[in-house]
């Protein structure tokens, strides 16, 4: 099947999602003209230690819970369901063959400094587009400048989205609920109960 709609792939650990990461995807969805936003938690991330990042099947069941209101957001294990390290260009190979379509990544404006470290970053500036995201606050003059090299010397289809400061964090998120403070309305209710009922975070790092 072949898909004539603009979809979004928004990759990340989301431990855990919150209303951060759903507002930045609704209003990128917006402003890049996508009708649908698939958000891909990630499987093992070459940079983090397995330690570091909850079980798969609670980010993943996290997330369904937050998009399940929502028609234009989906949700895709391609990463977890994959052993060993995660790597994007794997992901992005995956998702041409699932959607027969040239996918559109979502990424943090700091990751596209990291771009060329990337396992075949020029494959993946090849097979995609690329959409970087800042928040309200971030200089965009060095962004800026760095996009533009790299559209200069790798022909990188790669756009910059900026959208308004949301002041959550999943690491923040996780602090308090290790301190026995509250995290509501920083994260959708549904997804709170699935952390208490699981006890996600307590044992998390203070």
């Amino acid at each position: 099947m072949i898909y004539n709609k603009r979809i979004g792939f928004f990759g990340g650990t989301f431990d855990p999602v919150h209303y951060g990461h759903l507002i930045i995807a609704e209003q990128v969805r917006e402003l890049e003209g996508l009708d649908r936003i698939v958000f891909i938690p990630s499987g093992l991330p070459p940079h983090k230690k397995a330690s570091e990042v909850s079980k798969a099947k609670d980010r993943y069941r996290m997330l369904e819970i937050a998009t399940e209101y929502n028609p234009s957001f989906d949700v895709n294990p391609v990463e977890i369901q994959r052993a060993g390290k995660t790597y994007t260009i794997d992901t992005v190979i995956a998702l041409m063959e699932k959607y027969n379509m040239k996918p559109c990544l979502l990424i943090g404006a700091d990751v596209v400094f990291d771009l060329e470290t990337w396992k075949d970053f020029k494959r993946v500036f090849e097979l995609c587009d690329i959409v970087a995201v800042s928040r309200g606050g971030y200089d965009t003059n060095k962004l800026k400048e760095h996009i533009k090299y790299l559209l200069e010397r790798y022909g990188a289809s790669l756009n910059h989205v900026a959208v308004p400061l949301i002041d959550i964090s999943s690491t923040g998120i996780k602090k308090r609920i290790c301190n026995g403070q509250s995290a509501r309305y920083m994260l959708p209710d549904k997804v709170l109960c699935h952390i208490e009922k699981n006890g996600l975070y307590k044992k998390a790092t203070c």
